[in-house]
């Protein structure tokens, strides 16, 4: 996490869930939650499905995450995700 003005806001504020928001969507800004983290290390073939589940929060989002990109694998072999290419 990056202490931006509007995370510096949001965490004075006790809005906590979204600062988690903001994080996910601010990668461009080098920002990104554990989750993320954890899945891409799953993508990047790291860590097992069952490695990476055990490690988050939110198993359900992982969960989801996992079944998008693995139905939406190229011709490439890259996995398409949230405007993100994983190879």
């Amino acid at each position: 996490m990056l202490p931006s003005p509007y995370i510096v806001d949001l965490i004075q504020k006790g809005e906590l869930e979204s600062v988690r928001d903001s994080m996910e969507h601010a990668r461009d800004t080098g920002m990104q939650t554990f989750e993320q983290s954890v899945f891409e290390l799953y993508i990047e073939g790291k860590v097992s499905k069952e490695e990476a589940l055990k490690s988050v929060d939110s198993k359900g989002n992982l969960q989801t995450r996992i079944r998008l990109a693995e139905g939406t694998l190229g011709d490439s072999g890259s996995i398409h995700m949230d405007n993100e290419v994983f190879r």
